[in-house]
């Protein structure tokens, strides 16, 4: 099989794939597009520049300066050069000023453009109204504008995205130039979708050949592009706000920005004049600038890959991509631990690799290209090669006793069959449960066996050679009104283990089936929420949210008129929040759906009791918590609940006297409502609270916030036959309907107080014996939650 494999891709890939050697750097229209850039262009620039005597932005030539700038573009043959006039505002008097827009003359079916820009005026500590040469600062950054507008001209004609030039008034007093473009093309909705800027790039002083960047967007490329094509070495560093990039970044579009590594020591002085400028440096720096420019309006984006999987022999793998309608062709290096073994070059959409280092992890990266040489942004992925298939990905969907067990995910080329086994979570060994073509995706089982089941799922080679298993659990049962405890992160106040955790809420729970499972050991198990009625998550820690990571699950869940009560510390991040300094939601948040609309930070509150609206409360067990904590519990933050949620429980600090901060009646956890669903989000672990107050609180939780029970048992006249036995105090209670009858039932006397509580479980025409031993008196026995009763009346 994977011979004739092989031979085919082998043979249809043969005429179209090209090895290169790792060193080959064919000449490309980057070459040309430095070896473009001129000296002599940029020192006449900055002269000229100097040569206007003042750009201070108070001066009355400034709209000169700008006639000026625009005449270079113009004398390049842009035909589209403005003034883009604006007032400013300095000491209770108006100034015009004058931003020059050069945008580019060629025509385009896409809005979205590129800006590369720097300020035009300059100032000095001394007589700026007569004397701001300001050769650095920044008759260097124009001048790169300017020469790349000229080289954009000559070989930019046909960009895939099209380049603007701009150049601004007033940034020693603001940045107001670029504010003020940035604040009109917001409202316009016509931001540029990339900006360049250039401040002060002229001076080197050290002889070396550093330049600053400062970059968002992922646009880092753009320094090793450049690096590639200029004697350059860019240096990253963190955003700054001094200069005109930083509007730009406000108003959310990337930037990329170049300035000078040794500052000069001419610094808005007279001195700041061409003769101490270092031209050779700045050449290079524009070399670069005008390539980033280029690569950028040209760039074909990463390759989308769909599928980079095992071959099947351990040394070779199959990668498949979607052609990008601007590369003419494809490469694609392959490494092994960082070292090149090979370079492909295509014109298919997919590759065949083999002969690569036995079991061993590779890595890839491919990028088009264009006619013109040009490479595009690079892919990045890697593989661990295996001639033993690696483990499925596999899930399971649960409605009662029909069960779905699908896979998906990138298989190897010689995937044969999945081998499925299974046993009840009881049992100690698996058993063979079928064995199907892998190409099926899925298995469904019709009326499964009740219970909770361990799957695990391997996968077949047509070798025979077979994966690690893949572990699922699936729950089947006649009727969702089960309720799943999960213990989730540890931490806390005195470090708690799971099994501290699940016996309490083992103690606390009320008369209906549950089931207790940790992350830690069993997060298998959290997809049967699946088929239970109710989800009750506990958790401590605030850094790693198990919650917030089966989140699709418990949305979904939700969605099917589930009910979860989360008891969490810093409950925004288990509700989507990156980390708990992150106190408010979006609107279109999950947190803020669930009607969270802020956290209140805790500032030196101490909690001592949570109550409900009834008056019903728990308080804090001081037994689980250190000494020095004197029954209270620190660091609890309140919530503020927006329209979609009232609260349940409040914040009650019990001090004699009004505590300093005080969260006395703050929201500690509110409850969401959506149809039969509901959520309560709760900002502290039920965990700490005294055993038998928390059992009452979850009980009224449960029932009343919550009306957790079983719909099946709605009708006790019609349905339900009593038999009493007064001399065993005992009675039977027989199911009249063609329904299996499951649930708590309450036995209430005639005041309406409870006196006993049982699990009723019968399948249709079945008898249940209950042993009890009452007083005479009249009772009524009722299904939970619902008012129909059935009368018992002991003598």
């Amino acid at each position: 099989m994977r011979t004739f494999l092989f031979l085919l891709l082998t043979g249809f890939l043969f005429s179209t794939v090209q090895n290169l050697n790792a060193q080959d750097n064919p000449k490309n229209i980057l070459d040309d597009i430095a070896n473009e850039v001129n000296q002599d262009s940029l020192t006449s620039y900055v002269l000229s520049l100097q040569n206007l005597g003042t750009r201070y932005a108070l001066a009355n030539n400034r709209k000169d300066v700008a006639l000026w700038i625009k005449s270079k573009f113009e004398s390049f043959g842009y035909q589209n050069v403005i003034l883009d006039s604006f007032i400013m505002q300095y000491n209770q008097a108006n100034y015009v000023q004058y931003n020059v827009i050069c945008r580019s003359d060629s025509s385009y079916a896409i809005d979205d453009y590129l800006l590369i820009g720097a300020h035009h005026d300059a100032i000095t500590y001394t007589t700026p109204m007569d004397s701001t040469p300001g050769a650095d600062d920044n008759a260097s950054g124009v001048a790169g504008v300017l020469e790349t507008a000229r080289i954009m001209k000559l070989h930019g004609q046909d960009n895939n995205i099209p380049i603007h030039f701009a150049t601004w008034a007033a940034e020693e007093f603001g940045l107001f130039g670029s504010e003020y473009y940035v604040v009109k093309h917001s409202e316009l909705s016509s931001l540029p979708s990339f900006y360049f800027n250039l401040d002060m790039i002229g001076n080197s002083n050290e002889d070396n050949s550093k330049i600053v960047y400062e970059f968002t967007g992922g646009k880092d490329y753009l320094a090793e592009k450049a690096e590639l094509y200029a004697n350059i070495e860019p240096v990253s560093s963190g955003l700054s706000s001094s200069s005109d990039h930083y509007n730009f970044f406000a108003a959310n579009v990337p930037i990329f920005y170049f300035r000078e590594y040794n500052f000069t020591q001419y610094y808005h002085s007279d001195n700041d004049r061409l003769e101490y400028m270092e031209m050779d440096f700045m050449t290079e720096v524009v070399k670069g600038i005008a390539v980033a420019m280029y690569y950028e309006a040209n760039i074909i984006p990463p390759i989308e890959i769909e599928y980079f999987v095992n071959a099947g022999a351990g040394d070779d793998f199959v990668l498949k991509w979607v052609n990008h309608p601007d590369a003419d062709s494809y490469m694609v290096d392959v490494y092994h631990e960082n070292t090149l073994l090979e370079t492909f070059e295509t014109t298919d959409d997919s590759l065949y690799v083999s002969n690569l280092p036995l079991n061993q992890e590779v890595c890839i990266n491919i990028y088009g290209t264009d006619t013109s040489g040009l490479t595009g942004r690079k892919t990045h992925r890697c593989l661990q090669l295996n001639e033993t298939p690696a483990p499925l990905v596999a899930s399971s969907n649960m409605n009662l006793k029909d069960i779905i067990i699908q896979w998906d995910g990138l298989l190897p080329l010689d995937a044969s069959s999945v081998v499925i086994e299974r046993k009840r979570k009881t049992e100690e060994e698996f058993t063979v449960y079928d064995e199907v073509n892998v190409n099926v995706g899925s298995v469904e089982i019709i009326n499964h066996e009740i219970g909770i089941w361990d799957y695990q799922l391997k996968l077949k080679d047509t070798e025979g050679l077979v994966s690690d298993p893949t572990a699922l659990a699936v729950y089947s049962t006649e009727v969702k009104d089960d309720i799943m405890v999960v213990s989730g992160g540890l931490g806390g106040y005195m470090n708690p283990d799971h099994q501290d955790v699940l016996s309490f809420y083992e103690g606390i729970m009320p008369l209906k089936e549950y089931h207790l499972f940790d992350t830690e050991s069993e997060e298998v198990y959290v997809p049967i929420l699946q088929n239970v009625e109710v989800l009750v998550w506990n958790t401590f820690s605030d850094d790693n949210s198990y919650f917030f990571k089966h989140k699709e699950l418990i949305q979904g869940f939700l969605e099917n008129g589930g009910k979860v009560l989360l008891f969490a510390n810093k409950p925004n991040v288990h509700l989507g929040a990156a980390n708990s300094a992150v106190t408010d939601f979006d609107f279109d948040s999950w947190g803020y759906n669930l009607g969270v609309e802020s956290i209140i930070v805790n500032n030196g509150a101490r909690l001592k009791q949570i109550r409900h609206s009834s008056g019903i409360s728990a308080d804090v067990d001081p037994d689980k918590l250190f000494f020095f904590f004197y029954g209270t519990l620190p660091d609890v933050d309140a919530i503020v609940e927006n329209e979609n949620a009232s609260v349940v429980l409040t914040y009650q600090s019990l001090a004699g006297a009004s505590p300093e901060n005080n969260f006395d009646n703050e929201p500690i956890a509110i409850k969401y409502q959506n149809g039969e669903s509901s959520m309560i989000v709760c900002g502290v672990p039920l965990y700490y609270f005294k055993a038998d107050e928390s059992k009452i609180l979850l009980k009224k939780l449960m029932e009343d916030e919550m009306m957790v029970g079983n719909p099946e048992i709605k009708a006790f006249e019609n349905t339900v036959g009593l038999y009493p036995n007064p001399i065993k105090d005992e009675f039977y209670i027989q199911n009249k309907s063609e329904f299996q009858l499951k649930g708590l039932v309450n036995l209430t006397d005639i005041s309406g107080k409870v006196v006993d509580q049982f699990i009723l479980n019968l399948e249709s025409g079945s008898t249940q014996q209950i042993q009890i031993n009452l007083s005479p008196g009249v009772y009524f026995l009722s299904s939970h939650n619902l008012p129909v009763q059935k009368k018992i009346i002991v003598e």
